[in-house]
């Protein structure tokens, strides 16, 4: 925070940032979370306290645009690619990785058996 000095500096500490309510869900094993969206929420996020990567790599979070059309528009491919229209893209972590994203962008947990 010390990088970003005046203004900005200025304006993050006029924000106030409240959690009202929050829920966890503990994965062991082997979990796939389907692709879901929190309704009424800002953001959503994943803690992984403990990862153990598969061989395919696969210990990690997905997210997914949302706009299913907008995976179909007639638009050429490295386009699509470049806005991430209907995009489903994979966050490989580490253990004690935070990811924060927000709530209605479609999202999914995955570890490895």
């Amino acid at each position: 925070l010390k990088q970003l000095g005046g203004k900005a500096m200025d304006a993050l500490q006029r924000i106030h940032v409240s959690i009202p309510s929050s829920w966890a869900r503990v994965g062991c094993d082997a979990i796939m979370a389907m692709p879901h969206v929190h309704p009424k929420v800002a953001f959503a996020g994943s803690l992984y306290l403990d990862c153990v990567q598969g061989e395919d790599g696969s210990c990690g979070v997905y997210l997914q645009d949302p706009r299913t059309p907008a995976g179909m528009a007639e638009v050429p491919d490295t386009l699509r690619q470049r806005l991430g229209w209907g995009q489903l893209h994979r966050l490989q972590v580490a253990p004690g990785t935070l990811v924060l994203y927000p709530a209605w962008l479609q999202h999914g947990a995955l570890m490895p058996r």
